[in-house]
C-alpha cells in the first residue's frame, strides 16, 4: 500500500521558500510491525537463544520499561532544588566569578537559609505542595512490555553467561557467550603485553592511592587555577566508593569489520581522575577551535564547500588513520603539543588569548595519559601505551596531536584547495591541473612522515610505529563522516546523507518511558539533518519520508508522525538552525530554576509543578512577584528568575539493565578464565537475527 502526499496536506514554508513540494509527490512505504533485530555473535551452535530474546533487544538498549506505579516524592531531587535555591539567593547580584567558584558540585558546602525569611517561605511552601503531590493517590502504570519480552527479561537477567552489548557505529545489540566475550577483549587487546599490563591487587590499590595524592599535589602546585575549577578537579576524591575509584572496560563490536573485531572503551564516570580529565579537555577545547583545518561538523564542511566554486580538474579524496588512538603515544605527542604551545607564534597567540596556564595543562596531560588504570570484570590493569577510548580529552588530544603536524605541512601543498579532519578522518580538494602524480604521493608520504625521526621512535628498542594514513584514490565523489560528497565538472560540490547499510534504524519506540521531548527532539534534528546536509533541495524530502516511514515501522503513529515533521520543517523555517547552548533567556538575561526527576507517565504532569511554582514561589496569592523581592545578602541582589524548567531523566533502560559497564558476572572469575585462552584461536561468528 502506498501513500501519497500533496502540498495541501504537508503544509510548510519549504513549499514556497525552497520550492520541493511542488507537483511531486512523495511515497511512504506501509507502516509494518516494529521491525526487531539484534545481532547474534555466540560461536557455539548448541547455545539456543529463546525467540523472545529477539523481541526484546529487537526495541533497542535505550528502550525504557514503565515503573509499575507513579513515583513517590524521593524520586523527586528536592534537596538539589533546595540547595540551587538557597546558592541563586546567596549570590543573587554577585559578580559572576563568585557564583562559578561555587557552581560546580560540592557536598561539603551547604548554602545558608534565605535572609529574607519571605524567600524562605516560599521555598518551604512550594517544597510542601511538591510533597502533598507526590505521595497523593498513587496511580499504576500500564505496562509496556509484553509477556514474551518480561519472559526475556526474565531469562537474560538468569543468565548472566550470556553478554549483551553495543555495536560500534550505532549499529545496534548483540548478544554473545561470556567466555567468548572475554576471549574477544584478551585476543584484541589485553593480551597485548606492550599497551596493557596486568596489576595484583596490591599494586592496584598502591596506585589508587597515588593517584588520590597527585591529583591533591596537583590543585596545590597550581595555585593559579580558580577554586571553582579546583573543587570540580578534586570532587572524586570524595564522592567516590571504595571499589569505584577506577574506570571500567567494556567492548564494542566491530561488526563491519571482516572478521569481526572488537574495540575497547575505558569508562572513566566516577573514577578519581575523571574531573582532572575533564578539565583538560575543556583547555584543550580552548586550543582546538584556534586550529586550522579541524572539521567541527559535517555541516560546516558542507557550508565551507559549497560556497563556492572550485577550479577545474578538482578531484576529491579521503583519508583514514589506522587505529589513531592506540597508536599516539605520549613520549612522541607531548614534546610536539609543548613546544607548539610554548615556541611557535601561534601557540603563543592561542595560549594568550584563552589565558592559558600551559604547565598545568602539559602536567595534568601526562599525569592522565600515565596513570589509566581500570578493572575488567574482577581483573585489573593498566595501560601502558597510547590513548585509551573513553578518556574525556582523548578526542581533542588526539585533535590537536595532528593538527600540530598539519599546521605546518598542509600550506607546502598549494594543490590542497580544501583540507579538513575530525579525528581520524580527513577530506581534501586537490587540484589535478596544478599537481602531478609524484606531488600526489609526495603528500601522502608527508603527511605518514610525522614522528619517524623522532627520538621516541628510533630508540632502539621501541617496538611502536607513527601513525599510519590511508588515502582513497582521487574521485569525484567521497564519503566523510554522514556524507556523500561530489564534485561536478564545472567545479561545484553537492552532498547528501550517507547512511550505513548495517544500520538498523532501532529508533526508540512509542511506548518506551522517555518524555514527549525525545521523540521531538529527534525529529526535529532529523528535519535540520536535511535542510544542513543536502545540497539539492530534491534529496530532503526523501530523505525525510524515509525517517517517517522508519518511525512507523517502529510503532509510531503516521499522522502524528507527519504533524511532528510539519511543525519541525516550520520551526527550521522560522529560526536560526544553530542550537544556542545559553540557558539565559534572550530578552531578559534571567536563569530558570531546575527541578530534576525521572520521567512517568502515571506522575503529575508538568503543568501542575509548573503551576505550584507560580503560586507558592513566583507570585503566591497575589503578592509581590518574586523579581522585585530584595535577597538581603551581601550583594544587595534580587532573585534573577522567572520559571522553573523541569528537567526530566530516563527510567533505567535496557542498556544498564542488561548490559551494565562492570559486566554480569555472576559466580564467573575472569582473573581465572585468562590462562585458558592463550592461543585460543576460535573463529568468530557474525551474522544478524
Amino acid at each position: 500500500m502506498t501513500y501519497t502526499y500533496f502540498p495541501d496536506i504537508f503544509k510548510s514554508p519549504w513549499h514556497n521558500a525552497l520550492d520541493i513540494w511542488s507537483d511531486t509527490s512523495f511515497e511512504l512505504l506501509e507502516a509494518k510491525p516494529t521491525q526487531l533485530a539484534f545481532h547474534n555473535l555466540c560461536v557455539d551452535d548448541a547455545n539456543v537463544i529463546p525467540s523472545s530474546v529477539r523481541i526484546l533487544l529487537g526495541l533497542g538498549l535505550k528502550f525504557c520499561p514503565r515503573p509499575f506505579e507513579s513515583s513517590n516524592i524521593k524520586s523527586v531531587d528536592i534537596t538539589r532544588f533546595i540547595k540551587d535555591y538557597k546558592r541563586r539567593m546567596l549570590f543573587a547580584g554577585s559578580p559572576v566569578k563568585e557564583i562559578e567558584a561555587l557552581y560546580y558540585p560540592n557536598k561539603e558546602w551547604e548554602p545558608p537559609d534565605e535572609a529574607n525569611r519571605i524567600l524562605t517561605d516560599r521555598r518551604l511552601l512550594f517544597c510542601s505542595k511538591i510533597e502533598k503531590l507526590f505521595n497523593a493517590n498513587k496511580k499504576k502504570n500500564a505496562e509496556n512490555l509484553l509477556l514474551s519480552q518480561k519472559a526475556a527479561l526474565v531469562w537474560l537477567k538468569l543468565h548472566p553467561e550470556y553478554v549483551i552489548f553495543h555495536t560500534d557505529k550505532n549499529l545496534g545489540p548483540a548478544i554473545i557467550e561470556r567466555e567468548e566475550y572475554v576471549r574477544l577483549a584478551w585476543r584484541d587487546h589485553l593480551s597485548d603485553t606492550s599497551t596493557y599490563r596486568r596489576l595484583d591487587e596490591k599494586e592496584f590499590f598502591s596506585r589508587l592511592s597515588y593517584i588520590r595524592s597527585s591529583i591533591l599535589s596537583f590543585v596545590d602546585k597550581f595555585k593559579s587555577i580558580p577554586e571553582g575549577e579546583k573543587l570540580y578537579i578534586t570532587r572524586m576524591l570524595e564522592d567516590t566508593s571504595p571499589g569505584n575509584e577506577c574506570s571500567y572496560m567494556y567492548l564494542l563490536a566491530k561488526i563491519h569489520k571482516n572478521p569481526m573485531k572488537t574495540r575497547a572503551i575505558i569508562s572513566y564516570a566516577g573514577c578519581l581522575c575523571s574531573g582532572l580529565a575533564k578539565w583538560v579537555d575543556i583547555q584543550l577545547q580552548k586550543i582546538v577551535k584556534h586550529m586550522p583545518y579541524v572539521a567541527k561538523s559535517s555541516s560546516n564542511v558542507v557550508q565551507d564547500t559549497t560556497a563556492r566554486q572550485w577550479p577545474p580538474d578538482c578531484l576529491l579524496f579521503t583519508m583514514d588513520a589506522v587505529s589513531m588512538y592506540t597508536n599516539i603515544h605520549l613520549g612522541h605527542a607531548l614534546p610536539p603539543i609543548s613546544n607548539f604551545l610554548k615556541n611557535t607564534t601561534k601557540g603563543k597567540d592561542i595560549s594568550t588569548v584563552e589565558n592559558l596556564n600551559i604547565p598545568a595543562i602539559l602536567a595534568a596531560l601526562e599525569f592522565i595519559m600515565t596513570n589509566n588504570i581500570f578493572k575488567f570484570g574482577d581483573t585489573s590493569w593498566l595501560q601502558t601505551a597510547g590513548t585509551a577510548m573513553g578518556t574525556p580529552p582523548a578526542p581533542d588530544y588526539a585533535t590537536l596531536y595532528y593538527a600540530i603536524h598539519e599546521y605546518f605541512t598542509i600550506l607546502k601543498y598549494p594543490e590542497m584547495q580544501f583540507y579538513n579532519r575530525y579525528i581520524d578522518d580527513g577530506f581534501g580538494i586537490w587540484n589535478q591541473a596544478m599537481s602531478s602524480p609524484d606531488r600526489w604521493k609526495a603528500f601522502q608520504n608527508d603527511i605518514n612522515s610525522f614522528g619517524k625521526s623522532h627520538d621516541f621512535f628510533r630508540a632502539p628498542n621501541c617496538i611502536f610505529r607513527p601513525l599510519v594514513w590511508e588515502f582513497t584514490e582521487l574521485a569525484q565523489s567521497a564519503v566523510f563522516l554522514d556524507l556523500t560528497v561530489s564534485i561536478s565538472n564545472d567545479g561545484y560540490i553537492s552532498s547528501t546523507i550517507y547512511e550505513k547499510e548495517l544500520n538498523l534504524h532501532l529508533y526508540i519506540p512509542p511506548n518506551s518511558c522517555h518524555s514527549p521531548g525525545v521523540l521531538k527532539g529527534l525529529v526535529h534534528g532529523c528535519v535540520k539533518r536535511a535542510v544542513n546536509l543536502c545540497t539539492d533541495k530534491r534529496d530532503r524530502m526523501p530523505y525525510l519520508m524515509k525517517s517517517i516511514s522508519r518511525l512507523c515501522q517502529r510503532g509510531h503513529d503516521r499522522y502524528h508522525m507527519i504533524t511532528l515533521f510539519n511543525k519541525a520543517i516550520n520551526d527550521t523555517n522560522q529560526l536560526d538552525i544553530t542550537i544556542s547552548t545559553n540557558r539565559k533567556h534572550k530578552d531578559t538575561g534571567l536563569v530558570p530554576l531546575f527541578l530534576h526527576l525521572p520521567f512517568n507517565p502515571a506522575d503529575p504532569p508538568s503543568t501542575h509543578i509548573q503551576s505550584i511554582f507560580r503560586e507558592s514561589i513566583l507570585s503566591p496569592d497575589s503578592q509581590e512577584n518574586i523579581q522585585y523581592i530584595n535577597t538581603n545578602n551581601p550583594f544587595n541582589g534580587k532573585p534573577d528568575f522567572d520559571q522553573l524548567t523541569i528537567c526530566y531523566h530516563g527510567q533505567k533502560n535496557l542498556s544498564s539493565i542488561l548490559s551494565p559497564r562492570k559486566l554480569r558476572l555472576g559466580d564467573f572469575s575472569i582473573s581465572s578464565h585468562l590462562d585458558t585462552l592463550r592461543g585460543n584461536n576460535k573463529p568468530v561468528h557474525n551474522h544478524l537475527v
